[in-house]
């Protein structure tokens, strides 16, 4: 990646660096020194070193203390990235905030959108449940394993025709091409669709979205897509 990054600001000249992540602020160094002159600005998505403060919390002993060093650690590379950029983007007033407590930096809140077109209503679809989102996102994980356990029993057992189908992409496949689900999520009345292209058909054949996030910053973009 380094190289490839080298050759492209080599052979061009920017004005701007958008940095879509914090991860990516690793070349930063690269940045300052091919292109002295450009502005460098941060995409937060989410204010990362408080994830690893939450995932320390919930753990105990020796794994607890070495999360502890990683949220450290983080929140240092953090806060020296906010510092070192020229502008940074937060997804939310609160985590605007966050970075102005964090780093002293004033983030530009930026409000997201999302496309709306509005439909007539569809028949009703019965009790049916749908969960949309990364399947690789720990805090979406969490919170389906959560959900599948100690919810999903209790719909049942008022509504034994109820459904949930649980898309997203992240997940392995079979040989099938099928996803792999957790095993958490196989129980009755429960399919793991993975990654769907649209879903519209989803979202309409659906009563109930559900998102079950015990952890997690940044703004929930499955809540405003739903609606």
């Amino acid at each position: 990646m380094r190289g490839a990054l080298e050759a492209e600001l080599r052979t061009e000249r920017f004005d701007v660096v958008w940095l879509g992540a914090l991860g990516t602020a690793r070349y930063l160094p690269l940045f300052r020194r091919l292109l002295p002159g450009a502005r460098v600005v941060l995409d937060g998505h989410n204010v990362e070193s408080d994830l690893w403060r939450q995932f320390a919390r919930r753990h105990r002993g020796v794994r607890r203390a070495i999360l502890q060093r990683e949220w450290r650690a983080t929140r240092r590379f953090e806060c020296d990235v906010l510092r070192a950029v020229d502008s940074v983007g937060a997804i939310s007033e609160d985590d605007a905030r966050a970075y102005r407590e964090l780093a002293g930096v004033d983030a530009r809140y930026v409000p997201q959108v999302s496309s709306f077109a509005r439909r007539l209503a569809a028949s009703s679809p019965g009790p049916r449940v749908t969960f949309v989102g990364t399947l690789s996102w720990h805090p979406n994980v969490l919170g389906l394993d959560w959900f599948c356990s100690a919810v999903w029993p209790l719909i049942r057992s008022r509504l034994p025709d109820a459904t949930l189908e649980i898309a997203g992409s992240g997940l392995g496949t079979d040989a099938s091409g099928a996803a792999v689900p957790r095993p958490a999520w196989r129980v009755p009345g429960v399919t793991t669709l993975g990654f769907v292209p649209d879903l519209r058909d989803l979202y309409e054949r659906s009563a109930v979205t559900v998102a079950p996030i015990h952890t997690g910053s940044g703004v929930r973009m499955k809540l405003i897509e739903a609606f």
